[in-house]
């Protein structure tokens, strides 16, 4: 019950899984994974197929995961959701490292600009 009250899913622990909503699924998903006490928490994609608020209340969970210690290893394509939560990004581009480096550094870096937006863009992050 502590697992599931600390993700916000007590009211649901008399409930099958497959039973509740998807952002609820991505919940229980955490729970589990936390309830082993991992050093590092590897997080694929967890926000995909979520509408906007159940992203943030993931997003805010992972942020609470991470303030009791837990390094989480974070894999996702939603740019916002990773520039809101992450200390350090590494963009890879057709399987190779394009750049790494604090948020900010990722989304002013030219070469990320250009891979991800196209050339036109990039050139106006560099005037």
């Amino acid at each position: 019950m502590d697992l599931l009250r600390g993700v916000g899913l007590e009211s649901f622990a008399h409930e099958r899984a497959d039973l509740v909503s998807l952002g609820n699924q991505k919940r229980l998903e955490l729970a589990r994974a936390i309830g082993t006490h991992p050093d590092v928490l590897l997080c694929d994609e967890i926000c995909g197929g979520l509408s906007l608020t159940e992203t943030q209340a993931i997003l805010d969970l992972l942020r609470s995961i991470r303030s009791r210690g837990t390094t989480i290893l974070y894999v996702e394509h939603d740019v916002k959701a990773i520039m809101s939560v992450c200390d350090r990004v590494m963009v890879l581009n057709s399987g190779e490292r394009l750049a790494e480096g604090n948020p900010e550094a990722i989304q002013n870096n030219p070469a990320v600009v250009e891979a991800y937006l196209g050339r036109a863009a990039a050139k106006k992050v560099q005037t």
